[in-house]
């Protein structure tokens, strides 16, 4: 099957899905998309499975970067991600927009 936005979709959980880590592969780098936990599950390691099954494939594959995007005024997941070892490589400013109908 053939995605996207995602090469690989990480699943966690036994029954139910407790959490998601999708992957994008170009080159020698491992792009994550989105890794996402449910609230009931936080802080149950959840992520950190997630984390380490990607690292797991990526060393199996011989991709040596795994580049995950997270804005910077999420201080939870930026420790998490500090803590797992990742380091910050740039900063960028996204500006989003909605519109809405008017009339």
């Amino acid at each position: 099957m053939s995605f996207d936005i995602a090469d690989v979709i990480y699943i966690a959980g036994r029954g139910k899905p407790t959490g998601l880590l999708t992957v994008k592969y170009s080159d020698h780098t491992a792009n994550v998309g989105l890794l996402a936990v449910d609230e009931d599950c936080r802080g149950q390691g959840v992520a950190s499975q997630l984390l380490a099954s990607l690292e797991h494939s990526c060393l199996e594959k011989g991709i040596d970067i795994i580049l995950i995007p997270t804005q910077r005024n999420n201080k939870n997941a930026c420790e998490f991600y500090a803590k797992a070892g990742f380091n910050k490589t740039s900063a960028s400013v996204r500006y989003h927009c909605w519109f809405t109908k008017q009339g």
